[in-house]
């Protein structure tokens, strides 16, 4: 009944209103605007000699690199301004605002190997004094490069200075002036990020560019702080604040309800599979002309005589083999008693990383977890800071909730990364049946260099190849009779249903899925020996049998200790070796030997 629906509504949206951070093929646009200076423009010692502009374009690079990966379809441009090369106003565009290619990013690359020669800063970057530091005139000219309609694209103004003191805080023209540009900025969806940087030998003071932002109406994926920062940090903030628009969720972590300590997290996955962004509508010719087409859903009852509205429509979940009926009202009661956020995750506590995060716990994928500036502000630091005590007690946090409304709510292990970044992993903690751990074997050490031991893995691979166990293990796949039970009966206590309610849990061999697995494996051996091609499976078997109890009689009963029985396979039995005569054991023993031989082991 119809196809997409034109996204140009929605981006036309206020800032104010719930955003959607499903990707979509919006353009972003880049404009990097720095204000030169002279401690910007001279070598310092907290750089070991580097001019904090040389980082800057460096950081520049680096960003490059990585849109035109995540998003190629992202176009920068880059302003200097105070820059004495010839020009009366003192702006240069040092690169044009254009989409990224490899020739854009191998310009960029080439002007940061040339500043890295002796001089080569100077003489690209001319410092002079005879233009005044003018916010003003930054915005103009960033508007003018952004003079394009931006109601399709995703546009941002990065403004980097260690100047702290504008002439706009002296001159009440000029401000006014600068507060009609924010608001046609506010107008036009350009989000301002601003980098403030310390110089070496003096703090920046962002109070008079506070006074003169606080007006400005900051737009969703914008840092709402204008806190400085080192140059040194500059990279990973110029990253991290630009929108890339990859990550799986983005939700907020509670990790203190009762002080409302809240901060901003995104979920990322280590490997995606991205299809080229499209814009498509529906349409239809009415009247020679081309006429849009929007979807819609209408629901039907049954005798398809009356259309079902939504507050009578009613959702069937298959729960334990037994449907349970629920209804929009239902369901919005239960999002909502989980938390008052729609998708949220809440830290309950701190475990030890080896007893929270077990290996054979990694059922799912892990989310990559890094901060967001928005909504809530100065999230970095407190991950940071959180990140920085996990690691150090080595714990993981115990975390509660629903990272997006199509998952249910679950428990998560929130484990630090190893020190070199402030990520954090999340992985989903399992229920105690979706966990099939290997029981451990009771080996020495000692016997895993054995012969033995060599020879059972290399039987056990070719047994597992034979049976082409190729398919991973979803436990999720294999009915669990004791869940289904649990849920059958909780179903009929909540339906006071007392004719079919069982005073416990019986296990019923029909329920288990497992059980027939297991009988075709039987079946597989079974057939493998009454085939006239040689008995390759049953032996493979025998070989194995003698192999591990071998092992184990060397752990258990030790050298000189009393020989427990060995095992082979024939058939549908399990016969004992010290039933065997002597002959027939020795005729054993001499077939385990040569199975190197007979099986190229």
């Amino acid at each position: 009944m119809g196809g997409r629906q034109d996204q140009n509504d929605v981006r036309s949206r206020p800032f104010a209103e719930q955003i959607n951070h499903d990707y979509t093929d919006r353009k972003q646009r880049i404009m990097l605007c720095i204000e030169l200076s002279r401690t910007l423009c001279k070598p310092a010692e907290s750089l070991k000699g580097t001019a904090p502009i040389l980082e800057i374009m460096r950081s520049l690079l680096r960003l490059v690199e990585e849109l035109i990966i995540l998003r190629p379809n992202s176009a920068i441009g880059c302003i200097t301004f105070r820059n004495g090369r010839g020009t009366k106003d003192g702006i240069v565009e040092l690169f044009r605002l254009r989409p990224l290619d490899a020739k854009y990013v191998r310009s960029i690359s080439d002007l940061v190997a040339e500043l890295e020669g002796a001089d080569a800063v100077a003489q690209q970057f001319p410092f002079t004094e005879m233009v005044p530091a003018s916010l003003e005139a930054v915005l103009a000219a960033a508007v003018q490069a952004l003079a394009e309609d931006t109601q399709v694209a995703d546009d941002r103004i990065f403004l980097v200075t260690d100047v702290d003191t504008p002439v706009e805080v002296t001159d009440p023209r000029r401000l006014e002036k600068v507060q009609i540009t924010l608001n046609t900025l506010h107008r036009r969806r350009v989000h301002i990020t601003t980098f403030f940087l310390h110089s070496e030998h003096a703090t920046f003071n962002e109070a008079n560019y506070a006074k003169i932002l606080k007006a400005y109406h900051w737009g969703p994926g914008a840092c709402r702080s204008t806190v400085p920062l080192t140059v040194s940090n500059l990279s990973e903030r110029m990253l991290r604040q630009k929108e890339v628009n990859r990550f799986y969720f983005s939700c907020p972590l509670i990790i203190n309800k009762a002080s409302d300590l809240i901060v901003s997290v995104a979920g990322y996955v280590a490997t995606t599979h991205e299809r080229p962004g499209t814009r498509y509508k529906y349409v239809l010719k009415d009247d020679g002309g081309m006429k849009s087409v929007h979807s819609y859903k209408k629901y039907k009852a049954v005798d398809n005589e009356r259309y079902i509205e939504g507050t009578d429509r009613t959702y069937a979940y298959c729960i334990g083999g037994t449907g349970i009926e629920a209804t929009d009202s239902d369901l919005r009661k239960v999002a909502r008693s989980y938390s008052d956020h729609e998708c949220f995750l809440e830290i309950l506590g701190f475990r030890a990383i080896n007893m929270a995060a077990p290996y054979y716990s990694n059922i799912g994928r892990a989310y990559y977890i890094l901060p967001r500036e928005t909504p809530y502000c100065g999230s970095s630091k407190v991950l940071e800071s959180l990140h920085r005590s996990m690691l150090q007690k080595e714990k993981a946090a115990i975390v509660w909730g629903q990272p997006k409304s199509s998952i249910q709510p679950t428990l998560f292990a929130l484990i630090p990364s190893d020190g070199e970044t402030i990520a954090l992993r999340l992985v989903r903690l399992p229920f105690v049946e979706e966990v099939r751990c290997f029981p451990s074997s009771g080996v020495d050490d000692s016997l895993l260099c054995t012969r033995e031991y060599e020879l059972v893995k290399t039987v056990s691979q070719n047994l597992i190849r034979h049976f082409s166990l190729r398919s991973s293990y979803r436990p999720s796949d294999i009915k669990n009779p004791l869940l289904r039970n649990f849920y059958t009966t909780l179903y009929h206590e909540q339906s006071n249903d007392a004719k079919v309610k069982t005073q416990e849990i019986q296990y019923l061999p029909e329920a288990d899925s497992t059980l027939r697995k297991v009988q075709l494996v039987r079946e597989r051996i079974e057939n493998s020996i009454a085939h006239k091609e040689p008995l390759i499976l049953s032996e493979y078997i025998n070989y194995w049998n003698i192999y591990y109890n071998h092992i184990i009689e060397k752990t258990v009963y030790g050298y000189g200790a009393a020989k427990r029985p060995l095992t082979y396979f024939t058939g549908d039995t399990l016969h004992l070796e010290d039933a065997l005569t002597p002959n027939q054991q020795r005729t054993q023993r001499n077939t385990a030997k040569n199975a190197k031989t007979r099986f190229n082991l």
